[in-house]
């Protein structure tokens, strides 16, 4: 494994759970570095994030769904509100 600082950690002949060891040390390390605050990444995320419109569509064929008609033995479809 190869941490962030360039250092290698050989993992070969220790137990499985090693590897999980070195990567939650690096994480600590991380965490306790003082890179940003969990608010403030919280913040950027959602500044980052799509948003949808605030107005909602009121027509409700907007919000149906296309199912095959009975008439043409499914080859047709029409929009049904649910």
């Amino acid at each position: 494994v190869t941490l962030e600082n360039g250092q290698k950690v050989e993992l070969g002949l220790k137990p499985p759970a090693a590897e999980y060891e070195v990567l939650k040390e690096e994480w600590q390390r991380q965490l306790n570095s003082g890179a940003i605050p969990i608010e403030e990444a919280m913040k950027k995320v959602t500044e980052t994030l799509p948003t949808r419109s605030k107005e909602g569509s009121t027509n409700l064929v907007d919000y149906a769904v296309q199912v095959p008609t009975a008439a043409s033995s499914g080859r047709e479809t029409e929009k049904r509100v649910q």
